[in-house]
Parts: C-alpha cells; sequence; structure tokens
C-alpha cells in the first residue's frame, strides 16, 4: 500500500503542478471535489451485447457501484435506418412500432440492467434513437424520421415498461447538434431545435418523474482554411444559448468536447467547460462532463484513434471536468475502461483506475495541498 500511495501522489502532483495546466488551479471552486468518475456511458450495441450475458452487465453494474459511480446512461436504444432498405428503425427494445434486433429478441438485457441497478442504488438514463448516417444527406429528412410519431410512440412504449423500476431515473437525448453540419446543409436550425422540443415534451409527458439529459457539443469547427477552431464563448451565446432558454424540460446539460483526447486541448477545455457551467446554472440546470477515455483521432503522438488513456491522462481529464462538473461521465465504459474489454489496455486501464479509487482517501491530503498551492491566474476568455 505504502507504493502504491507514492505512485498516487506522484500522479497528482504530475498533474497539478503541470506548467500547461496551472492556470487552471486558480478557478477550483470546487477544490473539494475528487478527480473520479461519478458515472459512465455504456454504447449497449449488438456487436457489445454478443461478448456479454445478462449476469455480465448484472456484474458490470456491480463493478461501476464499487468504483463509487452512481449514474448509467447506455447510449442508444435502437439501430437507424439506413441505405440499403432498411428504412426503419431496428429497436432494441420489442414494441408495437419497430422490429426487434435479432440479437435482442431473446434476452432481455435492460430487465437485468435494472435489477442490478435496483439493488446497487444505480440510476439508469435510457437513451433514445440515433440519426441516420451519414447525417449530412437530406438533414431534414432525417430529423423528420428521428421525431416522427412512430419515433415518439417507441420512446413512451420503453418508457412504461420499465416506469416501475425506481432505479429508471431518466432519458438521455443522444443526438448532439452540430453547428458546422447545420450551416453545411443550409438547414435551419430551429428545425432540429422544435424536433428536440417535441421529443422531450413527450418523454416528459410520458413520465414526468424522469429527468432528461441533453449533450451540449463543443466539437472542433472547420475554420474555412482546411483546418479547425475551437469553440468561443460566442459559439455558446448565439447557438447554445435559445436551445437551454427554450428547452425547459430537460433537466440536465452535458458537454462533449472530446475532453482529454486532442479534440480539445486542457487548456481551452478548461475555459469551455466554465462558459457552458455558468450557462447551465444561469437557468438552475444541473451540469455534467463527459470524460473520454480514449484518443478519438490520429495525432502526433501516434496513438490510433481508439487507443484508451492511461491513468495519469484520464486523471488529467478528470482534474479538470470535477472542478467545473456536477457530475463526470465516462465514455464507452465497457470498450475502452471495462474490465470484460476485449481490448486489454482497456482492461489495464480498469485496473489502474481501480488502484487508484480505492487508495485515493489515502492521498486526499496531497491533493488538498496542492490544490492550494499551486498559485495561477484565472483563464482569461
Amino acid at each position: 500500500m505504502d507504493t502504491l500511495r507514492v505512485l498516487l501522489v506522484a500522479v497528482l502532483m504530475t498533474f497539478f503542478f503541470s506548467p500547461a495546466l496551472a492556470n487552471e488551479a486558480a478557478t477550483a471552486e470546487k477544490a473539494d471535489q475528487p478527480p473520479v468518475l461519478n458515472g459512465a456511458v455504456w454504447e449497449l450495441s449488438p456487436d457489445t451485447l454478443a461478448r456479454y450475458t445478462d449476469e455480465d452487465l448484472e456484474a458490470q453494474v456491480k463493478d461501476m457501484h464499487d468504483l463509487g459511480m452512481r449514474v448509467l446512461i447506455i447510449r442508444y436504444i435502437a439501430d437507424p435506418a439506413r441505405d440499403d432498405g432498411q428504412e426503419d428503425y431496428v429497436a432494441y427494445i420489442s414494441s408495437s412500432v419497430f422490429p426487434t434486433h435479432p440479437a435482442f429478441k431473446d434476452r432481455k438485457p435492460f430487465s437485468a440492467i435494472f435489477r442490478a441497478a435496483v439493488q446497487h442504488d444505480m440510476r439508469v438514463y435510457l437513451g433514445g434513437l440515433p440519426f441516420k448516417q451519414p447525417i449530412e444527406q437530406d438533414y431534414e429528412a432525417n430529423i423528420d424520421q428521428w421525431s416522427s410519431p412512430r419515433a415518439i410512440q417507441y420512446r413512451q412504449e420503453f418508457i412504461e415498461r420499465y416506469a416501475g423500476y425506481r432505479s429508471f431515473a431518466g432519458y438521455y437525448v443522444p443526438n448532439t447538434p452540430d453547428p458546422s453540419v447545420l450551416i453545411a446543409n443550409r438547414c435551419d436550425p430551429d428545425c432540429l431545435l422544435t424536433a428536440t422540443a417535441d421529443v422531450v415534451n413527450a418523454v416528459k409527458s410520458a413520465n414526468p418523474g424522469l429527468d432528461i439529459v441533453m449533450p451540449i457539443g463543443l466539437y472542433q469547427r472547420p475554420n474555412g482554411k482546411g483546418g479547425y477552431l475551437y469553440t468561443s464563448a460566442q459559439d455558446l451565446k448565439l447557438f447554445w444559448r435559445p436551445w437551454v432558454q427554450q428547452l425547459s424540460g430537460v433537466d440536465t446539460w452535458m458537454v462533449i468536447d472530446g475532453l482529454g483526447s486532442r479534440l480539445s486541448t486542457l487548456d481551452h477545455t478548461a475555459m469551455a467547460q466554465r462558459w457552458a457551467r455558468d450557462l447551465a446554472h444561469e437557468f438552475d440546470k444541473s451540469y455534467w462532463t463527459v470524460v473520454e477515455t480514449q484518443q478519438m483521432k490520429n495525432n502526433s503522438d501516434g496513438q490510433a484513434p481508439g487507443k484508451p488513456f492511461s491513468l495519469g491522462a484520464l486523471v488529467r481529464s478528470l482534474s479538470i471536468a470535477t472542478r467545473f462538473a456536477d457530475q463526470t461521465i465516462a465514455s464507452d465504459y465497457l470498450n475502452a475502461m471495462g474490465q470484460q474489454s476485449p481490448n486489454p489496455v482497456a482492461v489495464r486501464l480498469h485496473g489502474a483506475y481501480t488502484k487508484y479509487f480505492h487508495a485515493f482517501t489515502n492521498v486526499q491530503d496531497v491533493q488538498q495541498h496542492t490544490e492550494t498551492t499551486s498559485a495561477a491566474s484565472v483563464p482569461t476568455e
């Protein structure tokens, strides 16, 4: 244990005295919140389901609980329509509306997850329907299908089906509007905003007690010269503020900006996190942050997309996110960080984080000391 404590101290000291991140230390309004995960997103696709029995899924819920997590978001509950003749959604939950995916016909994974969540005091947020890909093709028709009466009915049916589980806490709207895509397709942004309002209102009508979580996408956008620009405070004001203001049924806004994955630098994301937090809190909404667990694209370090982070990289991202977010949520947990992932690097990250989490209370005094002694200026906007 002494060796482990020394290693954990080294990780925290490396972060808190890193010159590149020094500016963030002075903004520690929430310095008492430890840099740990509060929940995770599962990508429960047919391919993923094939690797897990229902008992395995229950074990994963317990494992998350044992690591201090209380929020589980299942991102999608259907496959999108395709261009190969499959024009309907293919449902993961049987319904009277869409055909059921073969992988889910003879199993009840969602019931298993809800049962385990009840037992381990977890809150489950079921996601929704994905857009047809590529979304750039006939964008407005894509939106119309996503918010159609049949799609609304599917959502209402699964909400009613699982209403009896006290672990069923909310609904996650999985589609993050990208302003640059809307502009490129000459699509009226109000078209998607109106459609999203219809979905949010339908969910609230089906079960007023469900919390609704909606992502705020702060991705890079093309600069018109072959490069990219980071999101600015002006972007939030012009595009996202109307969403937060008008979608009163959304209870939690959750930023997704590629935190830690080099889709956003740690320095920039610290400022963007503050901007988005202030916007959400202005309207009395909760504010969460997705913390990436793997690289999202090729970069100068030679790490390929999909390679899980090291523990040090994850902790550095968490140390930014926990300064601003009410909850920190790991992305793609089963594949990139799960104890049963087919990727040995992901299993290694799980083991390292498990040791880090269980030993964390032993270095709280070190963390608090470094937070108060790392002097720096507040980031400028």
